[in-house]
């Protein structure tokens, strides 16, 4: 288990990242083997493209336009998952979005099957 936990949820402009879809927000809170919340990290991100459905993740075009891109903040993203078991609620889509874009900026994150759902 290494550091513990890093419990992963995103919003995101839709549900394809292997076409255009991208992430609009990160949310990150790291938690210790023992289960106790160490720090919570949000990061908005912004997309380079539309905002895709605003009504279901509330962020608008002017708070993301003056975000990082993705590719500047993955880095950060990747020494908060170091070593920690990611853990999403629907951890399928997390998983693939998160290791999409992680992988357009030259990063990895660990693979699908390691990471924890809480829906299963």
């Amino acid at each position: 288990m290494g550091k513990g936990f890093a419990v992963v949820d995103l919003e995101t402009t839709g549900l394809f990242p292997t076409k255009h879809d991208r992430i609009v927000e990160i949310g990150i809170v790291l938690v210790s083997p023992e289960g106790e919340i160490e720090t919570r990290h949000e990061i908005l991100v912004n997309p380079n493209r539309d905002m895709g459905p605003q009504h279901i993740h509330g962020i608008t075009a002017a708070a993301a336009a003056r975000a990082p891109l993705f590719e500047q903040i993955a880095p950060n993203v990747a020494d908060l998952l170091d070593d920690r078991v990611p853990v999403a609620h629907n951890a399928s889509f997390d998983s693939r979005f998160l290791g999409f874009q992680m992988a357009q900026a030259g990063l990895r994150v660990a693979e699908p099957e390691r990471w924890l759902c809480t829906m299963r």
